[in-house]
């Protein structure tokens, strides 16, 4: 959860009457986390549709046009709660084969206790292998900085002997906030059906030691999706796609599997995915003259020792079009296929 280390430990008093107990816990689950020189493994967004150059810096400029897309997710227990949002803009360089995205993060948790923004830009082209076939490299760099309120947390010397807080910490606190640069890159193989890509995040590991004698790197990320589009019947409207796919994620010693699958029209969308062993997520959404709209439900199965039942999740982004007279001069040679299908 967080870079850091070198603290005692912290005792929990069961007679604690000054502070609720799922604070004490969160607290308790801080320090034993930072004392194990874990870290932020960061928000993990699950619409990805609303933002694929989040989940890949190959695509951005996916669409062939100007993209503006926004998500915010949401969790919440009875004292606390986290939240992460994010803001993207992507395009094509003109009418040529590369793409560009720029985007805004911030991300809270635990009250306020940690805050992360983060300021990036990626760059992205595409190669036609051949017809309908295309392989998709990108590159990203970006800013971001992690802040720390020491003065939320509880310290065991602050309790007396009743368990109540009526002493000041004798705790050497660290710095309150830490900035750094970071690179990504990415790779996407994609025909007219199969999307697979890979990305590797924290390139450079950059150094997250919010104590002073900790010596602690962040360790990359590896990123593997896979995706197939299937067009399976016809409908009054249009065609109706079922997008069975997978994300792996991996960083240091954490790493998670999402899958399932969508179903999909030109209009409504319906997805359900299983993250193993941690969260069943349900999604909707829908999409109208390049206007799209998506909302999605995680119901945590296990890990919510915070007692937060789930995590909600929306996503909003909008496709702006050319106008026809300029539609085929202006044609992106390195548009990606059928993506608005994707997981």
């Amino acid at each position: 959860m967080y870079a850091c280390g070198g603290f005692r430990s912290f005792v929990y008093q069961q007679n604690y009457q000054t502070m609720k107990p799922s604070f004490i816990l969160f607290s308790i689950v801080f320090l034993m986390t930072i004392s194990c020189r874990c870290f932020s493994q960061g928000p993990m967004f699950v619409q990805f549709y609303s933002n694929l150059p989040g989940l890949n810096p190959a695509l951005a400029g996916s669409a062939g046009k100007l993209r503006l897309g926004g998500q915010y997710r949401y969790q919440q227990n009875e004292d606390w709660d986290w939240y992460s949002n994010t803001f993207s803009v992507d395009g094509a360089f003109g009418n040529s084969s590369s793409g560009w995205n720029i985007y805004l993060l911030q991300d809270q948790q635990g009250g306020g206790v940690y805050q992360q923004q983060e300021f990036g830009a990626a760059f992205a082209h595409r190669v036609a292998l051949s017809k309908g076939k295309f392989l998709a490299m990108g590159l990203r760099t970006a800013v971001y900085q992690k802040q720390l309120d020491w003065s939320k947390l509880i310290f065991e010397d602050q309790l007396d002997e009743r368990g109540l807080l009526s002493n000041p910490t004798g705790e050497r606190f660290g710095r309150s906030a830490i900035t750094n640069p970071d690179f990504s890159a990415g790779l996407v193989f994609m025909t007219d059906q199969v999307q697979a890509g890979l990305v590797l995040e924290h390139l450079s590991r950059p150094a997250e030691n919010f104590v002073i004698t900790s010596d602690y790197r962040r360790p990359m990320r590896m990123t593997l999706h896979l995706s197939n589009t299937l067009r399976i019947s016809h409908i009054t409207k249009g065609a109706l796609y079922l997008s069975p796919g997978i994300v792996y994620r991996r960083e240091g010693g954490a790493q998670y599997t999402n899958l399932g699958f969508s179903l999909s029209t030109e209009v409504l969308r319906a997805g359900l995915w299983y993250r193993l062993d941690q969260a069943v997520v349900m999604g909707i959404g829908f999409t109208v003259d390049g206007f799209q709209l998506n909302y999605s439900y995680e119901l945590l199965t296990q890990g919510a020792a915070l007692s937060s039942p789930g995590v909600h999740e929306w996503g909003i982004s909008h496709t702006f079009g050319p106008h026809k007279k300029h539609r085929l001069k202006n044609r992106y040679k390195g548009q990606c296929p059928v993506y608005k299908h994707l997981i």
